[in-house]
């Protein structure tokens, strides 16, 4: 429909991707710069691995999801580390945890709460998404 009427539908993927490389770009040299030097280990699966698990576990539907991630992955992580041999299963059962509870992560969460500290109620059913967001409905 969109293309029918004109709009370059084919640019806009093309157009997201090349924004996410630039962010990713200047992450990763602002990161070179925080820790002055990029090992091996920095470039193994084990590393992307973790920033999927923060971004998984702060939510993909907001734009803040993956910063509330990455900000509890660190301390969820510097409680694990008391654990030392099972630090791991710390951060796993966290995550499959979180799924359970809330498939949208630590944002939607968030949101949830928000919106029923608000007396608001949303059923979006589609995404799965109960308790806040774009159409709000009051309580009768």
């Amino acid at each position: 429909r969109s293309r029918f009427v004109g709009n370059p539908v084919m640019q806009y993927p093309w157009i997201a991707f090349v924004i996410s490389a630039a962010v990713m770009a200047l992450a990763g040299g602002l990161f070179g710069q925080l820790v002055r030097q990029i090992t091996p280990q920095h470039v193994g699966w084990l590393f992307n691995a973790e920033l999927v698990v923060a971004t998984v576990l702060g939510g993909t539907r907001a734009f803040a999801g993956p910063i509330i991630g990455a900000f509890v992955m660190v301390a969820v992580r510097e409680f694990a580390l008391r654990f030392p041999l099972s630090h791991h299963l710390v951060l796993g059962v966290l995550l499959i945890g979180m799924l359970f509870v809330s498939p949208g992560g630590l944002a939607e969460l968030g949101a949830r709460a928000w919106a029923r500290l608000r007396g608001q109620l949303i059923d979006d059913s589609a995404t799965g998404f109960v308790g806040g967001g774009e159409r709000p409905w009051t309580r009768p």
